[in-house]
């Protein structure tokens, strides 16, 4: 297991701040079979993640899952967003320096 902190993410030419380092860990390991190599990326302090397939290339990974929750969860207005989403997406703002 290997903790990568992110202490900024560029998001359609904006630059977002994160109010601490924001860590994250990814874990590839080997399933019951022991043959198939599978992957897991976690953001422990909002309990969120996702386990698939090996993580060969985790800064990418991680640009990645960042992009998707911009995009399905933070770009989106809160009318939008199903109770559990807006939840998920108050859960994050926390995270984000918004004072400029």
């Amino acid at each position: 297991m290997k903790t990568y902190t992110i202490k900024k993410f560029k998001y359609k030419d904006k630059i977002f701040k994160f109010k601490e380092p924001l860590k994250i860990t990814i874990d590839n390991f080997l399933c019951y079979d022991l043959k198939t190599k599978a992957g897991e990326l976690s953001i422990p302090s909002i309990n969120d993640g996702y386990t698939g397939k090996e993580i060969k290339n985790p800064d990418k990974e991680i640009k990645n899952y960042l992009t998707y929750i911009f995009d399905e969860f933070l770009s989106k207005s809160d009318e939008s967003l199903s109770k559990s989403d807006l939840d998920y997406k108050n859960r994050f703002m926390k995270l984000l320096e918004l004072s400029k």
